[in-house]
């Protein structure tokens, strides 16, 4: 099934959930032990940086991918006996890891630009990005890099916080929530 139905989620949207969800676990990690490895930006692994901005952009354009996916389609109903604030806590988790996600590659991108000796920012590693050099001392450097880091940090507990909801409305609630996002096979019970 391509497209999303009030019941299910399309391939393409399950592809998209999937890849960014591995995009942004690679790139937490990766930014924690290979790039902040508490030398400091200025003296990270210049590879390491390349790395971590070419696999952001390509993350970024995943989530464009997504977005844009998310307001073509319909959005799968939660099940009828999930409470109304169930719902909006739901809608509002989702906002919040858009927007984290948002923030965190735009202050990455921020960062890469204003870096002393400038990190290309790649898409898949081969296409140049336009540079987004709006800060250009130390102090500028060090809040985008704080933003960078705050928004990381509150984009995982967020990916914590949705994978808990997931895992409880699979074992606790028992309905159709999460079999409806693997990549394998259908739920093909309508919502419980």
């Amino acid at each position: 099934m391509i497209f999303n139905t009030l019941y299910y989620w399309g391939i393409p949207a399950k592809l998209l959930h999937w890849a960014g969800a591995a995009m942004i676990l690679f790139l937490y990690f990766h930014g924690l032990f290979a790039v902040g490895d508490g030398g400091g930006l200025e003296r990270a692994d210049t590879t390491q940086v390349i790395v971590h901005a070419a696999t952001g952009a390509t993350l970024a354009l995943l989530m464009l991918g997504r977005y844009l996916w998310r307001l073509i389609n319909k959005i799968p109903l939660l099940p009828a006996k999930t409470p109304d604030w169930e719902k909006k806590l739901a809608g509002v988790a989702h906002v919040g890891l858009y927007v984290a996600t948002f923030v965190t590659i735009v202050a990455g991108w921020m960062l890469a630009g204003s870096l002393q000796q400038q990190v290309p920012v790649k898409l898949f590693g081969l296409i140049p990005l336009p540079t987004i050099a709006v800060v250009h001392d130390k102090a500028g450097r060090e809040i985008v890099s704080l933003v960078h880091e705050i928004a990381a940090h509150a984009l995982i507990l967020m990916v914590v916080l949705h994978v808990i909801a997931a895992l409880w409305h699979h074992f606790i609630q028992k309905d159709s929530v999460l079999r409806r996002m693997w990549l394998r096979g259908q739920n093909r019970q309508r919502q419980r």
